[in-house]
């Protein structure tokens, strides 16, 4: 089910791994079980009717409900339409797997004294985030997102019409968004121009998609992401891999750490970790 999740990353892992179990993916004509390794030159064939995909509801734990939780958030800035926090370190934005509770959204739930904005009301469950595979329920108001390591300017929209408006702004690229960060050695000044994709195995870290004509693969085990280098799913990886752009400056440097301007084009999870260790 690992190697299946590149070629078909709008289905989730269960619904891969269902697909082995009902003997609907083949290797070289015969069944393959869901632990099967794929080599180099093995033919794969993927039978999809018939087999119900999973609902992201199957995702949520028992019971689970979006509640206000009184988390200190501080606020830069509210009027009818949004609100502005200066987030900290360590709080998620929204409700994602593995992380239900102590979000950004469950502190603004109790900002707004358990009376929800309409957004929060009506929202859509039927429109499903890529990456999260979570109904739009469960990130109300969210245009944009930070990591949870991140700290800096959070806009969360608080009507249905301010979060079309805020979304479109990002989706053309009218939003400048800098961030300052630590990177080993001096990057220097330059533009880095390289897609993003989820890693083939280890689907918690993001990758930078290398041409495939370089052979040589980095992996850093103790780093949240890891490079891949030539393998025999790069062009999986190319197909599915997003497009990410950054801007690197180094504004101080001792030689062994510089503190680094990143201007960001795109906003790809964890992007500015992926390309400055992409670029070493």
């Amino acid at each position: 089910d690992r190697f299946l999740s590149d070629p078909f990353p709008r289905f989730s892992r269960s619904y891969l791994g269902q697909l082995c179990q009902d003997q609907k993916v083949f290797v070289d004509g015969r069944p393959a079980r869901k632990s099967a390794k794929v080599e180099e030159g093995q033919t794969v064939t993927v039978e999809l009717g018939g087999t119900t995909e999973p609902s992201s509801n199957e995702l949520l734990p028992d019971e689970w409900t979006l509640t206000a939780e009184p988390i200190p958030l501080s606020i830069l800035y509210e009027d009818d339409s949004l609100v502005v926090i200066n987030k900290q370190a360590d709080l998620i934005v929204h409700p994602a797997p593995g992380s239900w509770n102590g979000t950004v959204i469950n502190a603004l739930m109790h900002h707004f004294h358990l009376s929800l904005p309409p957004l929060f009301e009506s929202a859509e469950s039927a429109v499903i985030d890529s990456a999260e595979l979570l109904p739009l329920r469960f990130r109300p108001g969210v245009v944009h997102r930070l990591d949870k390591g991140s700290t800096g300017v959070l806009v969360v929209a608080k009507t249905k019409q301010a979060q079309a408006h805020l979304s479109q702004q990002f989706a053309d690229r009218l939003v400048n968004k800098t961030y300052v960060a630590v990177s080993v050695g001096n990057p220097g000044t330059q533009s880095i121009d390289v897609p993003i994709a989820r890693h083939p195995t280890q689907r918690h870290k993001m990758t930078a998609v290398r041409d495939p004509s370089l052979r040589e693969p980095v992996s850093k085990s103790s780093s949240p992401v890891t490079i891949v280098g030539q393998s025999p799913r790069v062009e999986a990886l190319l197909r599915v891999a997003r497009p990410a752009e950054s801007e690197v400056r180094t504004i101080a440097t001792d030689g062994r750490l510089s503190v680094v301007e990143v201007d960001i084009r795109t906003g790809r999870t964890h992007q500015i970790r992926v390309h400055l260790q992409h670029i070493g």
